[in-house]
């Protein structure tokens, strides 16, 4: 076993959290990295991350897209989804024959295709373990930090209209700049008197940033109506 001294140790260096010997006294390998942090600084010069520029364009008007927005690494990755599904493949029939309680007229703006089950869905969202969001499988798939990473989600109406959602339930509750919405479809269809507060919106520069990207960005949609729903 090889011993240092403390001299010897001296040449550390601290990236991330993790200690790493310089290369000339030792390498430390698999040294775990901590995970990116939340950037309150919104700028609409970002990038996207696999097919989400593919997809969007091949994708039918009406089609639902999971997005996340990683503000540590400046990009956007959006997945198309079936938002009738429920998880591992099963679709909700509740939310099909618009009897839930909790999906009654959220989803008017869905495709034909996906009262089919036939829209386009990644299997990794599909079958993606039970009570686990679609934000978060996007995060994961994506190779995003929950940490740094805001949902949202993106409708396809046609070429030049799309429609903005800017909440999630499992990404931007955490964030120091969320505000909580009142949704008018959830107090409509659970027949409650005035607003039920539902889920963390994404920090208002952060959205006004990111909509910005998507019209004068790769993306290029010229019209896009935002929802706080």
């Amino acid at each position: 076993m090889a011993y240092y001294t403390l001299e010897a140790l001296l040449p550390l260096v601290i990236m991330r959290g993790c200690l790493r010997l310089s290369s000339d006294i030792k390498s430390v390998r698999n040294c775990p990295s901590l995970p990116s942090q939340y950037s309150a600084e919104a700028i609409s010069r970002l990038d996207y991350v696999g097919n989400s520029l593919d997809d969007w364009k091949s994708a039918k008007p009406g089609q639902w897209f999971m997005g996340v927005l990683d503000t540590s690494e400046k990009s956007v990755s959006l997945v198309p989804v079936n938002v009738f599904d429920r998880s591992m493949g099963i679709l909700n029939e509740q939310t099909l024959t618009n009897t839930s309680q909790q999906g009654m007229n959220r989803y008017a703006s869905g495709s034909l295709g996906e009262r089919d089950g036939n829209s386009i869905m990644p299997s990794f969202l599909k079958y993606r373990p039970a009570g686990m969001t679609h934000h978060l499988a996007v995060v994961l798939e994506s190779g995003f930090s929950k940490e740094s990473s805001l949902g949202f989600t993106l409708i396809k109406i046609n070429d030049d209209f799309a429609q903005i959602k800017t909440t999630s339930t499992s990404l931007n509750g955490d964030k120091p700049d969320h505000f909580i919405n009142h949704s008018f479809s959830r107090a409509t269809s659970i027949n409650v008197s005035g607003f039920v507060p539902t889920g963390a919106q994404m920090p208002i520069q952060w959205r006004n940033s990111l909509v910005e990207y998507f019209k004068e960005g790769d993306f290029g949609i010229k019209n896009i109506a935002i929802s706080s729903d």
